[in-house]
Parts: C-alpha cells; structure tokens; sequence
C-alpha cells in the first residue's frame, strides 16, 4: 500500500485554523419584554406589558413615562428591564426636549443626545429600545411616533413592536393592523397583541397598559370609559374565542366530517359567542348604570 504524499503546513493552500476563542456572553439586562407602537386615523397608541425581570425577581412596573408639563408633551415607553438605566436616559433626552425649541431643532437635538448616550455608555446603549410620541410644534401639533434604538431616532410611519415579544406578535400585528382605525379599535388590537405575548412570551407579563395619544385632546389610559371591558378581562376572552374556533377551523379542512356536523358545530360555536358577548355588554350596561346612579347621588347631596 502506498501511502499519499502529506503536504507540509507551510504548502497549505489556506491558512492553518485560528484556535478556538469562546464567546463572551453579556449577563446585563436583556430586552425581554414587549412595547408597541400604533398609528391610527386620530391619534397613536403605545402599549406595554409592566413585567420587570431583575433576576433572580420579578415585579410589575409601569413602563410609560409622560411628561406633561413642556410644549411638545413627550410620552415614552421602553422594552428593558434595566430600568435606572432607562430612566436616565429619558431624563437627559428630556432634559434636551426641554429646551431645543420645536420642529427640525427639536430632532436634531435628541439625535444628538442620542449619540451622546451611546458614547457615554457603549454596552449599557446596545440594550434599551424606547419609542417615542412628540408633538413636535407644540400643544396644537398631531402627535408623531419615533424609535430610538442606540444611536439611532427614527420616525414610525405605522407602527413598531420592540423587545422580545415582537418575535411572537409580529404576525398578528400584520393581520390586524389597518392605519384607518379610530384609536378605541387600535386599542383592542393592542390588547390582543399584549394578550399574544404575554401567553407564549416566558419573560413579557403582568397587566397590559394601552396609552392613547389623540389628535387634540390630552393623553389617556385605556379603557377611557365604561363602554369597554378592562384590558384583563379582554385577554381572557381573547384566548377564550381562540380555543373555541380551533375546532372549527381543524374541522372545515377535514373532509371526513359531514355537512350536518360542521353545521351543527358552527351553529353551537356562533350560539356560544353570541351568549358571551350578550353577557358582557350586560354587564358593561349594569356598570355603567351604576355609576350614573352614584353620580345622580353624589350631585343631589351637594
């Protein structure tokens, strides 16, 4: 048997391999959380879950952070669970909102100080996503939506999910979204989106918070009335609705189901929906009665 030449190291036609270096992984805070964005016909929404994971713990926290007191009304809401970091970079940006004057100058100013943070804390930087509602001519202004991830401010011309929730509500932000939707429409998709991530989201938990930014009125927390369920109880019919059409949906492609079956099924599924709802708004209609009444009883006493 005759053995193939072995061609020395120094002959190799590539270089000889570099030894083998393990990667350094960040322990810092992670972005494991969900916030969200919206642009709807009168108005944008931002949305969060207030789950904080400082391990080895866990607490609920909100992640909106409003500032009514300067011209353009800045409203922020962040996708991180460092949040002493977090806050002072929404302290230096509004520190700088507060006095750069309005429009173009205003922009300039926060990219700046944008960069500044990034120079001033390079890791720290990599990790938090923040979007932003301005009104960048003042008070009479439309609110507009902006990203800021790192170095960079972006405007959001429909909207933005951030944090590691995007990854599971991405398709159903795609599905449901549509720009012409009032503001109480785009609040309930928001709900569902929330909905979404918290259940197969291991870090993104607790309450849902849904802030609305309208046109030309003050911001406000959702639900702004009576005539809608609390954002708790919206999850919970939302994963309820979910189970029930599973079954039809597994159903209609199963040719092995007769016609009179489908129908039945349809029929008990569309009976039990119509119930549920009649028992919500039921409810709503008691709720708000009661609170009529209380206001009735509290202007006859004065």
């Amino acid at each position: 048997m005759i053995r193939p030449p072995v061609p020395s190291p120094n002959r190799l036609p590539f270089s000889p391999l570099k030894p083998y270096i393990p990667h350094q992984y960040h322990r810092g805070p992670l972005k494991v959380t969900l916030a969200a964005g919206f642009k709807g016909s009168d108005g944008l929404i931002l949305c969060a879950d207030t789950q904080i994971s400082q391990f080895p713990t866990k607490h609920s926290e909100s992640k909106f952070r409003t500032f009514y007191g300067l011209d353009v009304q800045p409203a922020f809401v962040f996708a991180s669970d460092d949040v002493v970091f977090t806050d002072m970079v929404i302290k230096r940006l509004v520190d700088q909102i507060a006095t750069s004057g309005l429009g173009s100058k205003l922009l300039r100013a926060i990219e700046q100080e944008a960069r500044s943070i990034c120079k001033d804390f390079p890791k720290e930087s990599k990790m938090h996503d923040l979007l932003l509602v301005l009104r960048l001519n003042g008070l009479r202004d439309k609110p507009q939506l902006f990203h800021i991830t790192g170095r960079t401010v972006s405007p959001v011309l429909r909207y933005r999910c951030v944090g590691m929730g995007q990854s599971i509500t991405q398709s159903l932000v795609t599905e449901l979204y549509d720009h012409r939707l009032d503001l109480e429409c785009m609040a309930l998709i928001s709900a569902y989106v929330l909905a979404e991530a918290k259940k197969y989201g291991g870090s993104v938990g607790g309450t849902s918070e849904i802030l609305l930014a309208w046109n030309a009125r003050p911001y406000e927390l959702f639900p702004t009335n009576q005539l809608f369920k609390d954002v708790e109880d919206l999850d919970r019919t939302y994963f309820t609705l979910k189970l029930l059409f599973q079954h039809i949906i597994l159903g209609y492609g199963d040719s092995r189901i007769s016609r009179e079956k489908f129908a039945s099924d349809w029929k008990r599924l569309s009976d039990t929906v119509l119930e549920m709802r009649d028992r919500d708004m039921s409810d709503l209609a008691e709720r708000e009665q009661l609170l009529a009444d209380m206001s009735r009883q509290e202007e006859e006493e004065k």
